[in-house]
């Protein structure tokens, strides 16, 4: 269906609009075309920083985010909720009611504008979506709120938890985004065998046993082969060498790799791709700490769940992701 969004004018920037839109609208619209690691945080955000106005809902449209680009079956609610459901009220992922909302209501209805990705920033214009700055919206007063309780397990990611969780429980967590192959616009230094050599020198420093997730398949191999049984990982599927990190095809990856990637993720479908991620997300918050380089795909465990980071990024200032 086309969405219709374009109905909305597009938002004025400035703290009076912003303060304008909160009081005299009833829904704000999630549609961020990234990562699942940078979907949390970005909800978490948004939450954080409305949580005070009680009479704003927020709809998260899954539907934009990277992982159904290209992808033209529709959307299956339930699929999805076996992977993820959100205990609050205040947070609607039924894209049924959402359409609803956005047909029936687009009126009270405004947009935030996150503007790291140019997809979305392309989209916002071209539907002139009612916007709030990110900026402006950052300087609204951040208040506690448990955003471990937003989540809940659906069926099927219940099952593969109780499966997987022995492998991070209390373990070393190591989250290693090297990008696969990935040159993110940006991204003006990304060095994946500098970081990957920074990894390895600091695990070598380690004992015990670890739980890696990485993008790179390369990167495990190589743990496998210098830490052997040490090493626990889940079994998802890696994507080849050079093919990017999966969730995307944006990234500036050459034609031919792009099209391979394209191509698996056809076959694996988005529900699959989902699930891998957030059974992830939920492994490295049950870990004692976390060895790993910037990546919102950990921003669960560090901030939802306080698990201990150490980010080996840090001391040179490098923030890629």
């Amino acid at each position: 269906m086309i969405w219709p969004l374009r109905k909305l004018p597009r938002y004025e920037f400035g703290s009076d609009d912003i303060k304008s839109a909160i009081v005299h609208h009833k829904y704000v619209y999630i549609a961020y075309a990234d990562g699942m690691g940078t979907q949390l945080s970005f909800l978490d955000f948004i939450l954080s920083r409305l949580y005070r106005f009680d009479h704003i809902t927020i709809l998260f449209d899954i539907r934009k985010s990277d992982y159904f680009s290209f992808y033209n079956d529709g959307f299956d609610q339930d699929q999805f909720n076996q992977i993820i459901q959100f205990n609050s009220a205040r947070v609607v992922s039924d894209i049924q009611k959402i359409d609803q909302i956005l047909e029936g209501e687009p009126e009270k209805v405004f947009s935030i504008a996150f503007y790291q990705h140019p997809f979305m920033e392309t989209y916002l214009k071209e539907k002139n979506v009612k916007t709030l700055p990110w900026d402006e919206l950052a300087r609204l007063r951040r208040g506690f709120r448990p955003f471990d309780s937003l989540l809940r397990p659906g069926s099927k990611l219940t099952k593969s938890l109780e499966r997987e969780t022995h492998k991070a429980d209390q373990k070393l967590g190591v989250h290693a985004r090297l990008g696969n192959g990935e040159k993110l616009y940006r991204s003006e230094d990304h060095n994946s065998s500098r970081l990957a050599e920074e990894f390895i020198e600091r695990l070598d420093r380690e004992s015990g046993q670890m739980f890696l997730c990485t993008d790179t398949l390369s990167f495990l191999e190589e743990c496998i082969k210098r830490y052997g049984s040490r090493v626990l990982h889940t079994e998802r599927f890696m994507f080849p060498e050079g093919c990017g990190p999966g969730h995307s095809v944006l990234g500036c990856l050459p034609e031919q790799k792009r099209m391979v990637l394209h191509n698996k993720r056809k076959e694996l479908g988005p529900y699959q791709l989902i699930h891998d991620a957030f059974l992830e997300i939920f492994l490295l918050g049950l870990c004692q700490r976390i060895i790993g380089n910037t990546s919102q795909f950990s921003y669960y465990a560090r901030v939802s769940r306080g698990v201990p980071f150490i980010d080996i990024t840090q001391k040179r200032g490098l923030n890629i992701f």
